[in-house]
Parts: C-alpha cells; sequence; structure tokens
C-alpha cells in the first residue's frame, strides 16, 4: 500500500467508520457498486468496496458535490446507468491528479519542513475546497462579477452565497471581504459610485465597524461631497474615539 492509501483509507476507516460502511445508500444503489474495481490508478486495485465508498464519500462531502460529478451517470438515486470505471469526465481525471498532489505534499513537503511528524496537519480535499467543488475565494469571485455585470452584480452575488454558504468555511463572509473589493473596484476600474455603493452596502452588514465610515469618508472627500464625509467620519470617529487615524481625517475635513 502506498503512501497516499495509508494516508487516506486510514483517515476515512478511523474517522468515518459509518460512511466507510457504505451506511445510508439505498441497497438499489449499493448494488450497482462493483465488489471489486477495473480501473484504480491511484488507490491499492484491491481496495474493498465498503473503504472505496468511505473514500468518495468524503471527496463528495469535502467538495460539495454528488457522485455524477466525476463518474458518468445520471441516476443518482440508484446508480443504475453509472459506469464507475469510465474515465470520460475531466472532473475523475482531474481528481487523479489532487490525489497524488496531496501525496506529494503530505509525504514530501511537510516533512521536509523539519518539524515533528506528531505535530504536522496533513492536508486533503476539505482544506482548500471546503465544500465546493471550485475553492475560489469570494473576492476573487465577487470581481468577476464587476467586470461581467457591475455593482449590482456584484450584490446579487454576494447575497446568494451568503444565502446558500454563510455559517460554513467556503466562503469569507466577514466584514472585509467587501470592503475589499471595493476598493479593488477603485483602485482597478475607477468606479468610484460603484466603490461607495459597496461600501455603503457592507456598513449594512456589518454597522459597528469604524473602519467602513473612515473609507467612505475619505470617497466622499476626494469626490467633494464634504458634508457626507464629515458625517461618515464623525461615525467613524463616535465607534472607535481612540483611533488617531479615524480622528486625524475628521479633523481635515472639518478645516476645509
Amino acid at each position: 500500500m502506498n503512501r497516499l492509501s495509508r494516508v487516506v483509507l486510514g483517515a476515512v476507516v478511523v474517522s468515518c467508520p459509518v460512511l466507510a460502511l457504505g451506511v445510508g445508500a439505498s441497497s438499489t444503489a449499493e448494488a450497482q457498486i462493483p465488489e471489486s474495481f477495473s480501473n484504480l490508478q491511484v488507490l491499492p486495485a484491491d481496495t474493498s468496496r465498503a473503504v472505496l465508498v468511505g473514500v468518495m464519500r468524503n471527496y463528495a462531502s469535502s467538495l460539495g458535490v454528488g457522485c455524477d460529478h466525476c463518474h458518468v451517470g445520471d441516476d443518482v438515486a440508484t446508480f443504475e446507468d453509472f459506469d464507475f470505471a469510465s474515465d470520460d469526465k475531466e472532473a475523475k481525471r482531474v481528481a487523479r491528479s489532487m490525489m497524488r498532489m496531496v501525496e506529494v505534499i503530505n509525504g514530501d513537503l511537510l516533512p521536509a519542513s523539519g518539524r515533528d511528524a506528531a505535530t504536522l496537519l496533513e492536508v486533503g480535499c476539505a482544506t482548500c475546497h471546503h465544500g465546493v467543488s471550485r475553492p475560489e475565494p469570494l473576492r476573487a469571485i465577487l470581481m468577476t462579477a464587476f467586470e461581467e455585470g457591475g455593482v449590482d452584480a456584484v450584490i446579487v452575488r454576494y447575497q446568494e452565497l451568503r444565502e446558500q454558504y454563510y455559517g460554513r468555511a467556503s466562503y469569507d463572509f466577514g466584514r472585509a471581504t467587501l470592503s475589499s473589493v471595493a476598493e479593488l473596484v477603485a483602485r482597478a476600474h475607477r468606479d468610484f459610485e460603484a466603490t461607495e455603493r459597496l461600501l455603503v452596502y457592507n456598513i449594512g452588514l456589518y454597522p459597528d465597524w469604524d473602519y467602513h465610515y473612515f473609507l467612505v469618508g475619505v470617497l466622499r472627500s476626494q469626490l467633494g461631497n464634504m458634508e457626507g464625509a464629515r458625517e461618515a467620519l464623525e461615525k467613524a470617529v463616535e465607534l472607535d474615539p481612540d483611533s488617531s487615524r479615524n480622528r486625524d481625517a475628521l479633523a481635515r475635513i472639518r478645516r476645509q
């Protein structure tokens, strides 16, 4: 058994015994999964059905997908039309590359760090994917939305993802994400109206963070809206009166 097999199969069998036994699948679906496998290229050829089911469910859970993401077939309830041996789907071929990548990271790169092997945290699918098939940072997704549809598209996409994934580790919905997108929109696209809309929208989500108001105040001052800048900076100072950044910015506005 190679290094990857020991890490992946051992982790699944020890930590996920229910999944490894295939409990939860319908008897009809279980019957469609072969007892032995003809096209295992990374895992050992003699991997049992119970263990392979556990491994596959671990992958599916980590990526938030179903069996049809990698395997050819449509009837995910019964697997009756599935061709598990087929390599026709790109996702299956990519999965093998990812498995080998994990082997190199855990087997070679992490030990080469010189740290105590007992304290090393090995990586797995969930380390990057966190329940989504494409582990793309939220900021990158929102910038793509802006480039395709402007600020309205950003807000719609953010709301969709927040409704679906908030409370999970899939995306960073923290208070800094939208403000960083707003700053990128300002720098890369010089669209200051969109920048202000994103900042104000983010204030609605996180009304107690002074930095949002500071950014709005600075932006409005640069756009010549001195009254709006003063109001935003006064709120920033109210929320964090000890911040010299907020106080200095407000003082500059008041002198103008």
